[in-house]
């Protein structure tokens, strides 16, 4: 664990604990009323926690997950756009020679993928997915 989940798990014990020490000091004095304080007082919690663990949080703080989602996004969109270099270089014959070769050859899709896999442009996730 992190020093920040500590200090995290730290905070919400302490707001937590202040809550049921707020019932026990002041449910005597209070009476029936203490509920409606620890339901105020929870909702307060609740809220102060969830910005501390960041509950709800949008795009301009990215939690741990989008932003490696959005890594990997990066980096299909560098294939995609190497893969469209190297077709825009493609002559007129050779796309047209390309377009036979992928409808009249069977194995072209486990041989494209190996030749993929060769250039580093796929990994073996990936591979075995598209197959």
């Amino acid at each position: 664990m992190g020093c920040t989940t500590i200090l995290k798990l730290t905070f919400t014990f302490l707001t937590w604990a202040s809550l049921v020490a707020v019932a026990i000091v002041l449910g005597e004095d209070l009476g029936s009323e203490v509920v409606a304080v620890l339901f105020l007082m929870g909702g307060i919690l609740a809220i102060l926690n969830g910005f501390v663990w960041n509950w709800g949080q949008v795009e301009g703080g990215q939690s741990h997950d989008r932003a490696e989602r959005r890594g990997l996004s990066k980096q299909e969109k560098r294939k995609r756009d190497r893969l469209d270099a190297v077709l825009r270089d493609l002559s007129d014959e050779q796309l047209y020679a390309l377009k036979q070769r992928l409808r009249d050859d069977p194995d072209v899709e486990d041989r494209l993928i190996h030749l993929m896999r060769e250039e580093d442009l796929i990994d073996e996730v990936e591979a075995s997915r598209r197959r």
